[in-house]
């Protein structure tokens, strides 16, 4: 009676584990650091963010993601991504592509980093 006690409660354990690995989504959090000539930045930012196949060039992954007035603080800045899962069907890594501006701006700044590689496993 004990053995099949215990076995009900492994299976239960085992079935939610299982049940837990199929509800992942294709979002995501990311934190990164901003400056603003030399400075860390404060404030308001609007961000586009894009995916690509390569570090140079190559196709974009996905939609912008716009983020208009993300909060800056001591230079740190977080973002919820979602790209849907297609670039994340493969092991290949995907690189990152942040364009920035200050909240009340017009235009984004022309990016001057190359762009961040990204890997499943981040």
């Amino acid at each position: 009676m004990k053995n099949n006690f215990k076995n009900l409660i492994l299976f239960i354990v085992l079935l939610l584990s299982v049940l837990n690995a199929f509800g992942q989504t294709t979002a995501f959090t990311y934190q990164g650091k901003l400056t603003d000539t030399g400075v860390a930045a404060n404030g308001p930012y609007d961000l586009t963010l894009k995916l690509y196949d390569l570090a140079s060039g190559g196709t974009q992954l996905g939609a912008d993601v716009v983020v208009n007035d993300t909060q800056v603080t001591a230079g740190i800045f977080t973002v919820n991504l979602d790209f849907g899962a297609a670039p994340f069907t493969s092991l290949t890594a995907n690189y990152l592509e942040i364009s920035v501006r200050p909240g009340a701006s017009d235009s984004l700044r022309p990016r001057r980093h190359p762009k961040e590689r990204r890997t499943r496993d981040g």
